[in-house]
């Protein structure tokens, strides 16, 4: 039960953390055949994956607690008691100490814990599916609790390499169904944007200056084609970001790559 208590703990740990400049979409953490969505989500750090506490904890019926003076997250669960320090290296379970070689974060507001933590300290049965991005953690059965599998979807997650801010516009009408550069058929309904020169398939993250939302867009054209204009983005990525009353807008754009 314990194990099983501190299994819980790791994954919901991790799950809260989120790098500075690191984009990734919503991560589905599957509970004994149950799926929940978490974000902020899992992450890749350094070659580690991390994953945050409280969504998870309080799914599976914890109390959790935040204790100031300590700063440190305490769940209590199935009779079990489990301090863990922000940016820490030593977990209290049940007043035993723990240690971890890779350190708790804190990003965001959020605390994390490595999932390497559960396979190394907790001996549980851990794999990893390179090609679905899914860890799978087994917790075998107990005397008072059935065997429980946990799987846990790490999204890809992005690196901004370049940004800047400039003009953007939108277009669709009558390209809607023509061919783009790339050879693709555009659609005005998707999020695709048209660039100067970023090779086609590239994720962009624009971002409004006046309205202060974002959308990610897949560049698939080249464009624009008027001077001054750095992005020409389509009607749906303009909807989405309140440009496409405008016409054209102020925005700023973050170019990605996979981590």
């Amino acid at each position: 039960m314990l194990k099983s208590t501190l299994v819980i703990l790791f994954l919901a740990v991790a799950l809260i953390f989120v790098p500075a400049g690191a984009i990734a979409q919503d991560s589905v953490v599957v509970i004994d055949g149950e799926g929940h969505i978490f974000n902020p989500t899992p992450v890749n750090i350094e070659g580690h994956t991390f994953v945050p506490v409280r969504p998870l904890f309080e799914i599976l019926g914890a109390n959790v607690h935040w204790d100031n003076t300590t700063n440190t997250i305490i769940f209590y669960m199935d009779e079990n008691e489990i301090h863990i320090p922000i940016e820490g290296y030593i977990v209290l379970v049940d007043g035993e100490e723990t240690l971890m070689d890779i350190s708790t974060r804190l990003i965001n507001s959020y605390t994390f814990i490595p999932l390497r933590f559960v396979s190394e300290t907790l001996g549980y049965a851990v794999s990893w599916d390179r090609e679905a991005r899914t860890a799978s953690i087994i917790i075998p059965e107990s005397y008072d609790s059935e065997a429980r599998t946990i799987l846990i979807t790490i999204p890809q997650s992005y690196s901004i390499i370049y940004s800047s801010t400039g003009l953007a516009s939108w277009y669709g009408g009558q390209f809607h169904g023509r061919r783009t550069s790339s050879g693709e058929v555009f659609n005005q309904h998707e999020l695709t944007a048209a660039h100067r020169t970023l090779p086609f398939g590239t994720l962009v993250n624009v971002t409004s200056i006046d309205t202060g939302k974002t959308v990610q867009v897949r560049i698939n054209d080249r464009g624009p084609h008027i001077q001054g204009r750095i992005i020409d983005l389509s009607m749906a990525a303009a909807e989405a970001i309140g440009l496409r009353s405008r016409g054209i807008g102020q925005v700023k754009i973050e170019v990605l790559q996979p981590e």
